[in-house]
């Protein structure tokens, strides 16, 4: 949970990688999450990956 709240707050670095998260194939979850490990996703600025992290998880919670 750490962790979470820690990338919500961008504390992250963008090197810093996707922790190993299990979540069941073929589910929003996992599209999510393989989008964290995209080069797209790294690319993008600390605050702008904030956002969208943001964005995603309050999705998944509604429909992970």
């Amino acid at each position: 949970m750490r962790q979470y709240h820690t990338a919500l707050d961008g504390r992250l670095s963008q090197s810093a990688s996707v922790p190993a998260v299990r979540v069941e194939h073929g589910t929003i979850d996992a599209v999510v999450v393989n989008f964290y490990r995209s080069t797209d996703f790294v690319k993008l600025k600390t605050r702008a990956q904030k956002v969208r992290r943001n964005m995603l998880e309050k999705f998944c919670l509604q429909h992970g």
